[in-house]
């Protein structure tokens, strides 16, 4: 598999507060996307592709079991510190095993299939 990847700050905002990872030898393909204007964005951003790197992604449980590893991390990062608070993001995660695609998704971040 090909892949590839960009990122716009946009017209509103002055940081990017987008991640990716993608890993098309395992079939694996991120996208996250830090709440803009929140607390911290892109640490939120950065930490869930950090998290998620780690993780078992083979079946569908191992899917929802890395969004929620990550969501906990992030959780717990954001009580370590007044300027994390309240601190998100979202993503969308593909997983290609064996001709079938298995997604996980939070929040309003998009997956088109062409």
């Amino acid at each position: 598999m090909n892949c590839g990847a960009a990122t716009d700050t946009g017209r509103v905002r002055e940081r990017n507060e987008d991640r990716y990872w993608a890993d098309p030898e395992r079939g694996v393909f991120l996208v996250v996307d830090g709440i803009g204007g929140s607390a911290a964005g892109e640490v939120a951003a950065e930490t869930a592709v950090e998290v998620i790197r780690q993780c078992r992604l083979d079946r569908e449980d191992d899917i929802r079991a890395a969004i929620a590893c990550a969501n906990n991390r992030i959780y717990s990062l954001a009580g370590e510190s007044a300027d994390r608070t309240g601190m998100a993001c979202v993503l969308t995660l593909a997983v290609v095993h064996d001709g079938d695609v298995l997604i996980g998704h939070v929040g309003d971040s998009r997956l088109y299939l062409i």
